[in-house]
């Protein structure tokens, strides 16, 4: 099991969670990942993509809230 954060910006955050379940050691720029930071990357692309670009504050905001009250 692997974590991989994007609450900071431009900083590459992996975990191994299985080991690390409190995210203490950021294994990102450790060569033996860089299939797994790849793979992840690309479905955060995706991700963006299939959203329509928006970010996850986005998700959070008054607008998403009352269009998904207005859809149930």
């Amino acid at each position: 099991d692997a974590g991989f954060g994007d609450a900071h910006a431009g900083k590459e955050e992996l975990y191994h969670l299985a080991t690390d379940p409190h995210e203490l050691v950021n294994v990102a720029g450790l060569p033996e990942h860089a299939a797994t930071r790849g793979r992840l990357a690309e479905a955060a692309d995706a991700w963006w993509q299939n959203t329509g670009g928006r970010d996850f504050a986005w998700y959070e905001s008054d607008t998403f809230r009352n269009n998904q009250h207005n859809t149930q």
